[in-house]
């Protein structure tokens, strides 16, 4: 980010490049979390349903890396980022769908810790695929573009999820489980598909039944229609919003803002120190008082990032289970807070 922000602004000094970065990073949450009870809300409509508002931030997430990849000035990447952050909420959908796919607690915590491992294995090879993938100049096609590529190959693997989504995942509203038209989405598509496709119905007609000598068949008697009701289960009464926000739900909240708003900011000034330029000696006091970073090539800044990655593979997958079987999962979270 360091070097796509100073290619906007050539003449910007570090701190403005520092400053832009965090205003960058701070837009997308800032605007996740103006639209995230919206898309919560969507997600429990019949209107929407878990697998429509997961597949429109799948696709508005490749669409504003795309735009963000043809950015060419600070104010239509911040843009873009918003853009971003407010038509998706891939991280609270995906949680919700993963829970509800799993019904049975033991096998549900199993699935919900396979999560952050695997958002581990994405800082892994995320810095990576960036750090090879950009370069300053550019060539050929997309020399006034140079980040562009890692962008459209972000894009990519968000269009391949959402062709995952839309062909494999099925719905896990149960409201929208029993319904056979499915949610206002849906309907919209086999709408459009029967618009599209009418001329190719095949014709249908009536054919005599031969009424040869053939067994008698007895039918049952038909089905009342409080028999057919009582297939469909009852939908379940919605808790009021205002009795949501229990003692417990607060102190889990504020406990996740610490440790997110820990790791984003680690995140970027990590990323922001290994590409600054290194200041002169004259001008550094350290430990504590110091100018300049690194000054890493954007390659060797998405390596040193990886490293994080990696350990976070190596901790979730040897490391915390057995601490988590030896101690619990409260103790651990409240050793780490």
């Amino acid at each position: 980010m360091f070097y796509q922000l100073k290619f906007f602004s050539p003449s910007a000094s570090d701190a403005a490049i520092a400053t832009q970065a965090g205003i960058i990073v701070g837009a997308k949450m800032a605007a996740q979390v103006c639209t995230g009870m919206l898309w919560g809300q969507l997600a429990d409509s019949e209107w929407g349903g878990r697998k429509t508002v997961l597949m429109i931030g799948l696709l508005s997430s490749g669409l504003a890396c795309v735009g963000y990849g043809f950015s060419k000035s600070f104010v239509s990447a911040v843009g873009w980022q918003i853009f971003g952050g407010a038509m998706s909420n891939n991280v609270g959908i995906t949680r919700c769908v993963v829970a509800e796919l799993n019904p049975e607690k033991c096998y549900r915590t199993r699935a919900l810790l396979l999560l952050p491992l695997f958002a581990s294995a994405g800082m892994l090879s995320g810095p990576l695929v960036g750090g090879l993938l950009s370069s300053h100049t550019g060539n050929g096609s997309l020399k006034a573009y140079p980040y562009a590529p890692p962008n459209f190959f972000i894009a990519a693997i968000y269009a391949i999820a959402a062709t995952g989504v839309f062909f494999g995942l099925e719905e896990t509203l149960e409201s929208l489980q029993h319904n056979t038209e499915g949610s206002f989405g849906w309907r919209i598509w086999t709408k459009t598909k029967q618009l599209l496709f009418k001329g190719n119905k095949d014709d249908h007609a009536y054919a005599a039944v031969d009424s040869g000598d053939s067994p008698m068949v007895e039918l049952a008697p038909p089905r009342t229609s409080a028999s057919l009701l009582g297939d469909v289960p009852k939908r379940k009464a919605k808790l009021p919003f205002h009795r949501i926000w229990t003692f417990n739900v607060l102190c889990t909240m504020l406990a996740h803002f610490i440790i997110a708003g820990h790791l984003s900011t680690f995140s970027n000034l990590w990323a922001i120190f290994l590409s600054t330029p290194v200041e002169a000696p004259e001008n550094q006091n350290p430990p504590l008082h110091f100018n300049g970073g690194l000054g890493m090539q954007p390659r060797d800044v998405g390596f040193a990032m990886s490293i994080l990655g990696a350990i976070g593979v190596v901790l979730q997958m040897a490391i915390y289970p057995m601490f988590n079987d030896r101690f619990g999962t409260i103790k651990i979270w409240r050793g780490a807070l």
